[in-house]
């Protein structure tokens, strides 16, 4: 295959060059001068140089970091949950999980973590060293097998590539909870670690971990002295280190460094408490590359003139809580050395991030003013939600004093049957009035106040995951009631940032015939929740558990969910009008339809011309009507009743996808985590999008976690088995009915933490709020 050429600006002149090369080369010509990346310090002689810099007598950070994780690798290698007093002597971990260590090098600091993992587990442990180097993890094999780890259940996988990269990778391969590890004080290298922590941070569930080795800033106890030898060591090692990295940039580049020409210079800044590498220029150098055979001047360096290298930044604990924070972690643990360096572990604040999306919805989409307002005939008023989420996360997980008053007025909301409105489960009795919006603000900031608290002490309980994921599941259908809201405001800020924007419509027209699906193998196929996954996640709603066996036949299933363009062919071949695809007149299907006088889905508008030109619109939560012009290839959003419909019209034996279909499709491929992390889901856009646009495929079918939740022709059903939870009775049972069908994947607001193989939404075949899509099988 050719190599991809990028043209870059030389002098004036367009240049073809790689894509490496245009990016060193246009680092090294700004006014400031520099590496992009320190990725170029670490070829293999760059790897094996900073192995040497670690053992140079100057150099402390290697050894303190060492130092504690020998120390204190029992407490280390424990979960907050497993560091409580009643599991020190006896506790096994049954569990799976990883050991995820980002830019690993050759692991030799890992042996007392490894070991007193190897003692504690009783189930698979995999350590997964990630690294750039192909040959620092080469050498980090070599280390690991030479560590003897003799438990049965400790396994080993390098992968080689960029943290970024190495993490996708690892999704696919990491089982049960993780604990990623950024050791070596390598955060001290980022200009700015948020973003990059954040990267990880996506990558985490809510009951996995970060742990970070951080190089404390000058203190009492460390004078700035100390760090400033630990890169000037007298046997020059670092300096190699440095000039090495115009070595590398002239292969890549090929550029003419002549490193003679350069010295090493480091120095900490009291202030900024960094300190910063250079190469800086000694005698006169002229740079330049050769292309093509034809040499291109880039820059000449004087005596003085600097390259910039690296940095390493120094943090005090109070800043890296600070760090975290903005990166959306919570400071769980430290253990320090003598003012000199700590390794901090930090829990992904899920807390904050759901309670931020609440205070989003009703305060900048909904209003003060608007709380009185029911948004719709089958919901309570939003004032009633306003309480309820964070009385159901008191009720279940805190129960605080003085605050009765919430927990008995708003435990309980409403689902009524959409054919019998008055059938419904046991609720809560709505308020004469209701408390002032402040008084609500307050509640629910005391609420996620001792939250916080019970998660620094305790982590994740099941009581307070299962009140996370009941607000995250309340959250998205505060969302959809706000859909057909008319007074919603639109002048508002997402709560993750800005919402970024779908990609744009493609208009080519999907046609999702048999001939062009994809076909699913038949197999052995489970259902539900793993004890492992239990022990692992901590908490699954009642309907998870436990988990069975069936046998799924082979299918085909469409690579893309029915567009509004195609569903749109079926409105104006009159299939709103056509009983016998309804199910015939006396079929619940068709009475709906009739009573409703239903002609399309609930969020389209016809055009006063649709049946000759074809054109109507949606309407969008955030973007007002959106013209079929532009949102003819999304996912077309409607009741089941109505996808059946679809299906039966359709002919050719389509038919709408089982929940065991589903399920087998994705234990046949193992792409579940990577469509999860690419999919429209967890808020990352607007709304909903074009369809295979996300760069979600999993075996050539997309959409599968996202864009829309996934309409199966299942019921609600108990496996086998089944016991209700014990602190939410008539969760699932209550529900049990006979109307109520299964729902799989994610809609744009579904929150990361409840995007699971196993987890079942559930509404009735002819609610016409839900954000659900179909796709076609057969």
């Amino acid at each position: 295959m050719a190599e991809t050429l990028v043209t870059v600006d030389i002098s004036g002149k367009p240049i073809q060059t790689t894509p490496e090369a245009k990016e060193i080369i246009e680092a090294l010509t700004q006014e400031k001068s520099a590496l992009p990346s320190v990725v170029y310090l670490y070829d293999s002689v760059g790897s094996d140089l900073f192995e040497e810099i670690t053992r140079q007598t100057e150099y402390y950070p290697t050894g303190k970091e060492s130092q504690i994780l020998q120390d204190e690798a029992d407490d280390i290698a424990r979960f907050p949950d497993e560091r409580a007093s009643e599991y020190r002597k006896s506790y096994k971990r049954e569990f799976p999980s990883a050991l995820i260590e980002l830019g690993a090098g050759s692991g030799k600091k890992m042996k007392p973590l490894l070991d007193a993992s190897e003692s504690l587990c009783s189930a698979n442990c995999t350590y997964i060293p990630l690294d750039y180097s192909a040959s620092a993890l080469e050498e980090n094999a070599t280390v690991y097998n030479n560590f003897e780890l003799r438990g049965p259940n400790m396994k080993f996988r390098k992968i080689v590539g960029t943290n970024e990269e190495g993490m996708d990778k690892a999704d696919t391969c990491a089982e049960g909870r993780r604990t990623y590890l950024y050791l070596g004080s390598s955060i001290g290298n980022h200009e700015d670690p948020v973003p990059f922590l954040r990267e990880i941070r996506s990558h985490m569930r809510l009951q996995d971990r970060l742990l970070v080795g951080v190089d404390l800033a000058a203190n009492e106890s460390k004078p700035s002295d100390v760090i400033t030898l630990a890169y000037n060591d007298k046997n020059g090692v670092t300096a190699r280190f440095t000039l090495n990295s115009l070595t590398v940039v002239n292969r890549i580049a090929n550029l003419n460094f002549n490193i003679g020409d350069f010295m090493h210079v480091a120095e900490y800044d009291n202030k900024t408490d960094k300190i910063v590498t250079h190469a800086e220029c000694i005698h006169e150098s002229s740079i330049s590359t050769v292309v093509n055979g034809q040499p291109h001047h880039i820059r000449t360096y004087y005596p003085g003139d600097r390259i910039f290298v690296e940095q390493s930044a120094k943090y005090s604990p109070t800043n890296i809580a600070r760090l975290a924070k903005e990166a959306g972690f919570l400071s769980s643990k430290s253990w320090l050395s003598n003012g000199y360096y700590g390794v901090f572990e930090l829990l992904p604040d899920f807390i904050s991030e759901i309670s931020n999306i609440s205070t989003f919805i009703f305060d900048q989409l909904v209003g003060d003013e608007n709380f009185d307002d029911r948004p719709i005939e089958l919901r309570n008023p939003w004032a009633f939600y306003r309480g309820h989420l964070p009385a159901f996360s008191d009720i279940k997980a805190l129960n605080l004093a003085g605050k009765e008053f919430w927990r008995e007025n708003f435990e309980r909301g409403v689902d009524p049957i959409v054919d019998n409105p008055s059938s419904c489960h046991w609720h809560s009795n709505l308020l004469k009035s209701w408390p002032k919006p402040d008084e609500f603000r307050t509640y629910a900031e005391d609420v996620r106040c001792a939250l916080l608290k019970e998660v620094h002490q305790k982590g994740y309980t099941p009581e307070i995951i299962m009140s996370l994921e009941h607000e995250s599941m309340h959250c998205e259908t505060l969302m959809y009631m706000a859909h057909v809201y008319p007074h919603l405001k639109r002048d508002i800020l997402h709560p993750h940032g800005n919402f970024v924007s779908p990609p744009t419509s493609k208009q080519e027209m999907f046609e999702n015939s048999r001939e062009a699906s994809v076909p699913v193998p038949g197999g052995p196929t489970r259902l539900g929740a793993s004890r492992e996954n239990m022990l692992a996640e901590k908490f699954h709603w009642d309907n998870e558990l436990p988990q069975r066996n069936t046998h799924v036949e082979s299918f085909r299933i469409s690579k893309n969910p029915v567009t509004n363009n195609e569903f749109s062919k079926f409105i104006r071949d009159g299939g709103y009008k056509q009983s016998d695809v309804w199910g015939g007149t006396q079929s619940k299907a068709w009475k709906w339809l009739q009573r409703e006088n239903r002609v399309c889905p609930t969020s389209w508008i016809l055009g006063d011309n649709f049946l000759k030109d074809g054109i109507f619109a949606v309407h969008t939560l955030l973007d007002g009507d959106v013209s079929s012009v532009d949102c003819g290839n999304w996912p077309a959003i409607v009741t089941l009743y109505e996808a059946e419909a679809f299906c039966s019209w359709r002919g050719d034996g389509a038919r709408i996808m089982s929940e065991a279909e589903y399920e087998r499709f994705f234990q046949s491929n193992k792409g579940f985590q990577m469509a999860a992390k690419r999919g429209n889901n967890n808020w990352k856009v607007r709304g909903f999008g074009p369809v295979g646009s996300f760069k979600d495929e999993v075996s050539g079918v997309s959409d599968m976690v996202g864009n829309g939740w996934e309409w199966t022709s299942s019921l609600l059903e108990a496996h086998d088995g089944f016991v209700d939870m014990k602190n939410y009775p008539g969760y699932s049972s209550d529900f049990f009915d006979g109307q109520h069908y299964v729902l799989k994947g994610a809609s744009p607001y579904t929150s990361s933490h409840i995007i699971r193989p196993s987890f079942r939404n559930f509404y009735q075949p002819n609610y016409g709020y839900m954000l659900a899509k179909f796709r076609v099988c057969w």
